[in-house]
């Protein structure tokens, strides 16, 4: 009877050692778990962090394209002045000539 009940505890601390177990294995699963989810969240946001800088390349690239276009249609702006300009002068001029 005596070597029943030993039996009977030592399967009893044989189940709880591993219904400890099979609590760590699930604790460390979770923690890979979470690892694994911040893992991906870094990532996710190294990627959002690299397509920002690329944007604000491109965005710059941009607006230096708009200034250069700006400079180059006030460089045309002032020469088509000065040609009126010139063609107003010699208008002039020849009015005055012929007078």
């Amino acid at each position: 009877m005596m070597e029943s009940k030993f039996f009977y505890l030592q399967l009893m601390e044989t189940h709880l050692k591993k219904w400890r177990l099979e609590i760590e294995k699930l604790r460390l699963e979770a923690t890979l778990a979470q690892a694994k989810a911040h893992a991906d969240f870094y990532e996710l946001m190294e990627a959002a962090d690299h397509s920002l800088m690329v944007a604000d390349r491109e965005l710059q690239a941009l607006s230096r394209l708009n200034h250069e276009t700006a400079e180059a249609r006030r460089e045309s702006a002032e020469r088509a002045l000065k040609q009126v300009e010139e063609a107003i002068k010699k208008a002039r001029a020849k009015y005055i000539n012929q007078n």
